[in-house]
């Protein structure tokens, strides 16, 4: 898990030097299935990189958030209540 939140710190500050915004949720002792349900799939590592790119203005993935759970991204574009 260290891994995964040093990868959403370096991807954070890069994304602010850019002004792009990112809803990043780390899972904890909730349950985010219902949310993980209504994005993308996606079973990935956290890297910096892949955070950029999803969070990219104008690419599918980009609106909504991403879901970090075990230390992967598990969805991406899922919609969160306000």
């Amino acid at each position: 898990m260290q891994k995964a939140i040093r990868a959403v710190v370096e991807a954070s500050a890069r994304l602010s030097a850019r002004q792009h915004g990112a809803l990043i949720v780390i899972q904890r002792m909730d349950a985010l299935e219902q949310y993980i349900e209504t994005g993308v799939q996606m079973r990935a590592d956290v890297t910096p990189e892949l955070l950029l790119q999803i969070f990219y203005p104008d690419t599918p993935l980009h609106d909504g958030a991403v879901i970090i759970a075990h230390g992967r991204i598990v969805a991406s574009a899922c919609v969160m209540p306000l």
